[in-house]
């Protein structure tokens, strides 16, 4: 509705008459604009192009302009105002089209997911009556590397006490750290049992897939070396299955749906704690085991 009111508000506080045709395109197309995160819309030399969703193309905007054209400038000045009326119906049957048009494409890649996101450690069933720990990882962190040893020591100490969830955030400055992130979620729907131990393997072997390594490397070359890595660890009767995984549309959207998910949390950084749902501050890599202990004591103790 905000849009569509800087739409009439524009036709009616201007006047077309103020306007050369380019001129007054390009101020609507100006109006019509989406935050980057939705959709990037970039109008260049007369013609229109959405960089994400590709929802209309290059002749879909010239035909949106010579539509604007003829309604609203092939009349005399004496019948403007019956051009106005036609503009204003053609604007709302633009804003209608594009509404519908965004919603059906953007459903699929919608959130929330239709299941719970992450990962439960020992993949067992989370329950209410447990301490609840999720962990924001990137595969390829360095921090999330150092901090992981601790919390599994703690997790051991405390038993069905307290229970993990590991959240994947790829981060963008991390190289390959999508792969590997998708390499986990398909290795998590073919055996649920190697995810963690292909988490530790990433942990130990990060060096391999950033830096200098992967610098002179193709994407098909990397993606086929983590393919070989996650077959180590979950077996070579898995290795056509994890290749074709990354085939697989939706290994990435369920890759996606992990970034995003991170980001609804407020979650920029890796690594990232919540306990019972509420942000762990001020620790990221630097807690150890006693830090732990410090966190966790006081919440089991009072379930006992």
């Amino acid at each position: 509705m905000y849009l569509y009111g800087c739409i009439l508000l524009k036709l009616f506080t201007s006047g077309l008459s103020n306007y050369h045709k380019k001129d007054y395109f390009d101020d609507y197309i100006n109006v019509v604009r989406f935050p980057r995160s939705l959709l990037e819309l970039e109008w260049e030399c007369g013609t229109g192009t959405f960089q994400r969703d590709y929802i209309f193309s290059s002749a879909d905007c010239q035909h949106l302009y010579h539509s604007f054209e003829q309604v609203a400038f092939g009349t005399s000045h004496l019948e403007m105002e019956r051009s106005k009326n036609a503009t204003l119906l053609l604007l709302s049957t633009f804003f209608l089209v594009f509404f519908f048009h965004s919603f059906f494409k953007v459903r699929a890649d919608y959130i929330p997911p239709a299941k719970l996101n992450g990962f439960p450690y020992g993949n067992l069933p989370l329950k209410w009556d447990t301490v609840l720990v999720e962990a924001f990882y990137d595969p390829l962190c360095p921090y999330s590397r150092d901090s992981w040893p601790p919390l599994k020591q703690a997790l051991s100490y405390y038993g069905s006490s307290v229970s993990l969830v590991v959240h994947l955030l790829p981060l963008p400055y991390h190289d390959n750290a999508f792969v590997a992130s998708r390499a986990l979620h398909i290795v998590n729907d073919l055996y649920a049992s190697a995810t963690f131990p292909l988490l530790e393997w990433f942990f130990k072997h990060q060096e391999k897939f950033y830096g200098a390594p992967t610098s002179n490397l193709s994407r098909a070359s990397i993606i086929d070396e983590v393919v070989k890595s996650a077959t180590e660890v979950a077996g070579r009767s898995y290795y056509n299955e994890i290749k074709v995984g990354f085939n697989n549309l939706k290994t990435d959207l369920k890759t996606r749906v992990s970034f995003k998910y991170a980001a609804s949390r407020g979650v920029y950084g890796t690594p990232s704690f919540y306990v019972n749902g509420f942000l762990l501050s001020d620790t990221g890599s630097t807690i150890d085991y006693n830090g732990w202990r410090k966190v966790l004591d006081p919440l089991v103790g009072t379930k006992s």
